[in-house]
């Protein structure tokens, strides 16, 4: 994320914008998906880990409404569930 600068873009307000867009429909997904295992992008990623540094309750409250689950967001992935997600 350093080396590409983002931070200092003169479009970084309306990306944060459509990242945020995608996140909520990429939580749309899980919840209509439930069964299967979806890989954020990584601008989704960025609104999905600054989402969680909302205090705990809203971003629970928020997983609940979107999904009627929480959603423990992991970022360590196993190679081996990467393999047979993609077979």
């Amino acid at each position: 994320m350093a080396q590409i600068d983002w931070l200092h873009s003169p479009a970084i307000r309306s990306t944060m914008q459509k990242s945020i867009v995608k996140y909520h429909r990429f939580i749309r997904i899980i919840a209509d998906h439930s069964k299967c295992f979806a890989i954020p992008t990584l601008d989704v990623d960025l609104a999905w880990h600054t989402h969680q540094l909302s205090p705990k309750v809203v971003y629970y409250r928020y997983s609940i409404a979107e999904t009627k689950r929480f959603i423990n967001h992991e970022d360590k992935v196993s190679e081996n569930r990467l393999n047979t997600a993609f077979s």
